[in-house]
């Protein structure tokens, strides 16, 4: 569970190296993540949308944790279907 106290941008990366359960180099056609630059920090934090549905929300049962009073305890899903969300 990752717990974050940032909005985040819905991002799309095309061809994307991961490797396999047999530690070999395999290409992702479109690999989705949540983006954002946190204030205080240079650097763009990625979340990677491992699985569908993914969750956000303050509920400690989700796939992100974000943990703000405007946020909801199931504020959010996504869904993949195919290559798209």
């Amino acid at each position: 569970m990752l717990y974050i106290l940032f909005s985040f941008v819905l991002i799309a990366l095309c061809d994307v190296l991961t490797k396999n359960a047999q530690n070999e180099f395999i290409v992702n056609r479109t690999t989705w993540t949540l983006d954002s630059i946190p204030s205080g920090i240079k650097d763009i934090v990625k979340v990677l949308i491992n699985r569908s549905p993914f969750i956000v929300g303050r509920s400690e049962n989700v796939s992100l944790v974000i943990n703000k009073p405007d946020i909801s305890r199931l504020h959010a899903e996504i869904i993949s279907k195919g290559d798209d969300m």
